[in-house]
């Protein structure tokens, strides 16, 4: 654990980037936004106390510590967004699919399957 709070947020958003990134590799859709909510929360709570107690700039090993977490987060979000967007590339496919067949069955009296 860190000494500095703050620091210690990074690297609590850091594990969750991570099961983030296992859960869209297993495509775990429900892990996946359960763990993006937590995520949200933390960043959250770091920026209430950025905003409560702003820190004086960190320097040496904990200003290392900090850039190693940021870089480890956006290297996570990067391989999310790769295996996420071709599945919802697909999904809304399959909305704009569903949404033009119910105006062709509203058009011609025709009622679609469900």
């Amino acid at each position: 654990m860190h000494a500095n709070p703050s620091l210690a947020q990074y690297q609590t958003i850091a594990d969750i980037t991570a099961q983030m990134l296992t859960a869209a590799q297993a495509e775990d859709w429900e892990t996946l936004t359960r763990l993006e909510q937590q995520c949200a929360e933390c960043v959250r709570k770091l920026q209430m106390q950025s905003l409560l107690n702003p820190a004086a700039p960190l320097a040496g090993a904990e200003r290392e510590a900090k850039l190693h977490c940021l870089q480890n987060i956006l290297a996570h979000d990067r391989q999310i967004r790769e295996l996420v967007n071709p599945w919802m590339r697909k999904l809304s496919s399959m909305i704009s699919s569903n949404i033009a067949e119910r105006k062709l069955a509203r058009h011609y009296g025709n009622s679609p399957p469900m």
